[in-house]
């Protein structure tokens, strides 16, 4: 259970077969070889959650985010990831390639099948964030919150 969770550290997205069901944090820090470096309450899609952040890899330059809910994690997620291949390469043709509302020039490249989602540059191709989640039919990934995950900017 852990080798799959240290694998997506790693950058080897292949060997990601998605997020099993009830995974604890004693989990998750025998995985990743660490506590977190920080930690505190959020919510996600309208759920209590708590947010820790794990230590960088060299897939994972800056670090690891789990968010976890009632205790188990909810959804993995790692900004600008640097996988040991291309994201197709690893894994295939997506099950659905849809716009990313995390800038104009991205995609997702949806295996709601492997519980994987990678934003990608639909320039250049290079991953900027990646989630991992319990694996589901691709419908039902492109009608869930994560699906229209976006980002925006203000004004300071």
């Amino acid at each position: 259970m852990h080798e799959e969770l240290r694998a997506l550290a790693d950058g080897d997205l292949a060997a990601w077969p998605g997020l099993p069901g009830g995974l604890a944090r004693a989990d998750v820090e025998a995985a990743l070889g660490a506590p977190p470096e920080a930690e505190g309450p959020l919510g996600l899609f309208g759920t209590a959650a708590t947010l820790c952040r794990y230590p960088a890899t060299a897939a994972a330059p800056l670090g690891i985010q789990i968010w976890y809910v009632a205790g188990a994690v909810e959804l993995v997620q790692i900004d600008e990831p640097v996988p040991t291949q291309a994201v197709t390469e690893a894994l295939g043709p997506p099950e659905a390639d849809v716009d990313s509302l995390l800038g104009s020039s991205r995609r997702q490249l949806v295996y709601a099948g492997r519980g994987l989602t990678v934003h990608v540059s639909g320039i250049t191709g290079e991953p900027y964030r990646l989630y991992g989640y319990p694996p589901c039919p691709a419908e039902q990934f492109l009608a869930a919150p994560l699906r229209y995950v976006s980002s925006t900017r203000s004004r300071r």
